[in-house]
């Protein structure tokens, strides 16, 4: 009996070590100073819903909110942070409530504002049915009136002249032939000499009177101011008119100096008056303008075939005008330097818009099927580190979504593997694409790279955590409260509301933002995305920042270091709770040997 009754107080030993043990290390466990309480409060009720944390409930009361002025509700503000968002106020100023959105305070009830301006005039309707035809007009046709008349004054008498009668023909008579003579010729004499008599005297005689002149014969050209072209025996009027101001071929009415009507030919060369080193020079399949001595523009088609302007390579520039542009084409020919629109082109090749225009400046189209590339930007240099192709935008307003780079493939449907950009680098250190954005010391909304939709990629994901960028560095305390108010939940994303934003369908695990801020504030950022950002787009379509949006991020990763440190402490209890174990097994050994 005395064993049974040693035995029976080992065991009541145990139970009330057992008790004191579980009851101690439960503790930090449990809801609130290691008991349990009702998860939301009722006042009037004694049944809360249970989906409010609070619930009010009377039939002669109400609920008074907090009752600030103007002024202490500004000076509220100033304490407030996103942490706050919800907070709700009475405004006994201008009798308004108001509530904290996470910024300012916004108006939550008041009255009806004014009616907003009429909409925009709708689309006219069609036009009516036509109504029926009216019965035709009846009108009387008045007298014609009487035909004038008048007087045709008499024909006057037709003038008379007397022609004068013609001369006598002068008559002459002519003597008789003498007979000729007939004889045997002697030896030939001698030369005879003597002097040669002094020279008669020159006949005179005295000349008839004139006769009368004969009537005029035909005239050989008809048209006044035309060049008359003779065969020697007759004439007619040539192609060349003559008004002694301008000359025209082929033309009676010549607007210049020479004005050809038809066809021209000219053979070598066509000079400038007093200019000898300024011409056009024609020969076989080819034609030169030459000015100053300069070969300006030169026309061949034989041999070479082609068309070639300055071919002297001297500092001339050459310019091209469009109907508005005095510079559509330029050529800077001191500088070796083509401008578009402008006249001063900065660099090789400098297309400068100044005004206005609905498309895009420049287009580059391939319609055939062919795999060849469209355009490319080869740096071959080996020792050229310069940019090779580089977007800039500087636009400064809020209405549109400037991009200095866009990519885009328009393919779609099973098997289209098209990419809209794609970057690589073959070098061991190289970047295949590279997104930065400078903080110009605003709200720190945007990204340096941001992807809607699928993110996928091999290899690691690498934050950068060098040492030597940190400081203030310090262990983390309180991890393991901090998980354990953490709220994980399942959801889903509210694709109709969204449809455009990439999110994923179906079940997803993660943490509500909003609620994570109560805890760790430090992993929440407020970021702007594009609610329309996952359209599909257009070549020609602009992006429009009136769907942009802010919304709450996490920094997922940040958790894990306060997960690490959770563990970290957890595995600091658990071992303390084994040593204490075995001090317990330790004494209820020593008692059971007892």
């Amino acid at each position: 009996m005395k064993k049974l009754t040693t035995t029976g107080k080992t065991l009541r030993a145990i139970v009330a070590l057992s008790a004191i043990f579980w009851l101690t290390q439960l503790t930090p466990f449990v809801g609130i100073e290691g008991g349990f309480c009702q998860d939301n409060v009722g006042i009037g009720t004694t049944t809360p819903d249970s989906y409010a944390i609070l619930e009010l409930s009377a039939t002669n009361k109400g609920l008074l909110i907090p009752r600030l002025t103007t002024l202490q509700r500004n000076n509220l503000a100033l304490s407030l942070s996103i942490g706050q968002m919800g907070l709700l106020v009475f405004d006994t100023n201008d009798n308004q409530f108001y509530y904290w959105d996470g910024t300012d305070w916004v108006q939550a009830i008041g009255p009806t504002g004014p009616t907003g301006a009429d909409g925009t005039i709708g689309p006219t309707g069609d036009p009516g049915a036509d109504g029926a035809t009216g019965p035709t007009g009846v009108g009387v046709q008045g007298p014609t009136g009487p035909t004038g008349v008048g007087v045709q004054g008499p024909t006057g008498p037709t003038g008379v002249g007397v022609q004068g009668p013609t001369g006598p023909t002068g008559v002459g008579v002519q003597g008789p032939t003498g007979p000729t003579g007939v004889g045997v010729q002697g030896p030939t004499g001698p030369t005879g000499v003597g002097v040669q008599g002094p020279t008669g005297p020159t006949g005179v005689g005295v000349q008839g009177p004139t006769g009368p002149t004969g009537p005029a014969g035909p005239v050989g050209c008809g048209s006044a101011n035309y060049v008359i072209k003779s065969n020697g025996a007759s004439a007619v009027c040539s192609q060349i008119y003559d008004n002694a101001t301008n000359v025209g071929i082929g033309t009676a009415a010549p607007s210049y100096k020479l004005h050809v009507n038809g066809n021209a030919g000219f053979n070598d060369y066509l000079y400038h008056n007093g200019d000898a080193d300024t011409y056009m020079y024609f020969t076989t399949d080819r034609i030169q303008f030459n000015s100053g001595g300069l070969r300006m523009f030169d026309i061949i088609e034989a041999g070479t075939d082609e068309v070639i302007i300055n071919e002297n390579s001297a500092d001339i520039n050459f310019r091209v005008e469009s109907n508005n542009k005095s510079n559509m084409f330029f050529i800077d020919g001191g500088n070796d330097r083509i401008g578009i629109e402008t006249n001063t082109p900065a660099h090789i090749f400098h297309f400068l818009r100044t005004s206005s225009f609905t498309d895009w400046l420049t287009m580059w189209e391939c319609t055939d099927n062919s795999n060849n590339g469209l355009a490319q930007f080869y740096n071959s240099g080996t020792d050229n580190g310069s940019r090779v192709l580089m977007g800039v935008t500087n636009y400064n307003s809020d209405v549109w979504a400037a991009v200095g780079v866009m990519g885009l493939a328009l393919s779609s449907g099973t098997g289209s593997y098209a990419e809209g950009v794609e970057g690589a680098a073959n070098a061991y250190e190289g970047i295949g694409v590279l997104g930065t954005r400078f903080n110009d010391g605003g709200a720190n909304l945007g990204f340096g790279g941001l992807f809607l939709n699928d993110l996928g990629y091999t290899g690691f994901l690498l934050p950068l955590s060098d040492k030597r960028i940190k400081k203030s560095i310090q262990n983390i305390s309180g991890a393991l409260n901090k998980i354990m108010n953490l709220n994980p939940v399942t959801y889903e994303h509210r694709l109709d509301e969204y449809p455009l934003m990439g999110l994923s369908d179906g079940i997803q695990y993660g943490f509500i933002a909003q609620e994570v801020d109560k805890v760790i504030s430090n992993i929440i950022k407020e970021k702007l995305f594009n609610t329309k950002g996952a359209a599909k787009r257009l070549p020609n379509q602009q992006i429009k920042t009136d769907s942009y949006k802010l919304f709450y991020t996490i920094s997922y990763i940040s958790i894990i270091p306060i997960l690490t440190g959770a563990i970290q402490e957890q595995q600091k209890q658990i071992e303390e709770l084994k040593k204490k174990n075995k001090e317990f097994e330790q004494r209820i050994s020593i008692l059971e040997n007892k």
